[in-house]
Protein backbone atom coordinates (compact mmCIF):
# COMPACT_ATOMS: atom_id res chain seq x y z
CA UNK A 1 0.00 0.00 0.00
CA UNK A 2 1.35 3.26 -0.81
CA UNK A 3 2.01 6.19 1.71
CA UNK A 4 -0.17 9.33 1.48
CA UNK A 5 1.80 12.19 2.76
CA UNK A 6 0.61 15.41 3.07
CA UNK A 7 2.42 18.92 2.76
CA UNK A 8 1.64 21.59 4.72
CA UNK A 9 2.17 24.94 6.01
CA UNK A 10 1.96 25.94 9.92
CA UNK A 11 -0.95 28.56 9.55
CA UNK A 12 -3.05 27.16 6.78
CA UNK A 13 -6.68 25.82 7.64
CA UNK A 14 -6.77 24.02 4.61
CA UNK A 15 -4.23 21.64 6.58
CA UNK A 16 -6.01 21.17 9.52
CA UNK A 17 -8.69 20.26 7.32
CA UNK A 18 -7.50 18.06 5.13
CA UNK A 19 -5.65 16.39 7.60
CA UNK A 20 -8.77 16.21 10.14
CA UNK A 21 -10.70 14.39 6.73
CA UNK A 22 -7.94 11.73 6.70
CA UNK A 23 -8.29 11.09 10.31
CA UNK A 24 -12.17 10.95 10.35
CA UNK A 25 -11.54 8.23 7.70
CA UNK A 26 -8.83 6.57 9.78
CA UNK A 27 -6.38 7.15 6.65
CA UNK A 28 -2.72 6.52 7.74
CA UNK A 29 -0.70 9.41 6.01
CA UNK A 30 2.79 11.38 6.85
CA UNK A 31 2.75 15.05 7.32
CA UNK A 32 5.50 16.92 5.61
CA UNK A 33 5.76 20.56 7.37
CA UNK A 34 7.20 23.44 5.15
CA UNK A 35 8.20 26.40 6.79
CA UNK A 36 6.63 29.90 5.53
CA UNK A 37 10.55 30.54 4.79
CA UNK A 38 11.74 27.30 3.25
CA UNK A 39 11.69 28.82 -0.29
CA UNK A 40 13.78 25.85 -1.74
CA UNK A 41 11.24 23.20 -1.11
CA UNK A 42 8.51 25.73 -2.03
CA UNK A 43 9.89 26.02 -4.94
CA UNK A 44 10.64 22.61 -5.68
CA UNK A 45 7.20 21.50 -4.91
CA UNK A 46 5.86 24.21 -7.13
CA UNK A 47 7.70 22.82 -9.93
CA UNK A 48 6.86 18.96 -9.26
CA UNK A 49 3.10 19.64 -8.63
CA UNK A 50 2.12 23.22 -10.61
CA UNK A 51 0.87 24.17 -7.07
CA UNK A 52 1.29 27.23 -5.17
CA UNK A 53 -1.13 26.48 -2.48
CA UNK A 54 -1.08 24.16 0.10
CA UNK A 55 -1.85 21.42 1.40
CA UNK A 56 -0.25 19.25 -0.76
CA UNK A 57 -1.29 15.45 -0.87
CA UNK A 58 0.06 12.63 -2.60
CA UNK A 59 -0.30 9.30 -2.78
CA UNK A 60 3.11 7.51 -3.39
CA UNK A 61 4.42 9.53 -5.71
CA UNK A 62 0.67 10.56 -7.73
CA UNK A 63 -0.60 14.15 -6.90
CA UNK A 64 -4.31 13.83 -5.58
CA UNK A 65 -4.09 17.67 -4.81
CA UNK A 66 -5.16 20.05 -1.95
CA UNK A 67 -8.10 20.09 0.36
CA UNK A 68 -10.99 20.26 -1.98
CA UNK A 69 -9.32 17.37 -4.46
CA UNK A 70 -9.42 15.14 -1.25
CA UNK A 71 -13.14 16.22 -0.23
CA UNK A 72 -14.19 15.98 -3.66
CA UNK A 73 -12.62 12.38 -3.77
CA UNK A 74 -14.32 11.60 -0.45
CA UNK A 75 -17.63 12.42 -2.06
CA UNK A 76 -17.40 10.85 -4.89
CA UNK A 77 -15.46 7.46 -3.89
CA UNK A 78 -15.10 6.99 -0.43
CA UNK A 79 -11.35 7.37 0.82
CA UNK A 80 -11.06 4.50 2.11
CA UNK A 81 -11.90 3.15 -1.66
CA UNK A 82 -8.97 4.77 -3.13
CA UNK A 83 -6.31 4.91 -0.31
Amino acid sequence: MSEVTVYTLEHCPYCVKAKNLLKRNEIAFKEVRVSDNDVCTRSELQDRTGMKTFPQIFHGNKLIGGFSDLLELEQAQGLKNVF
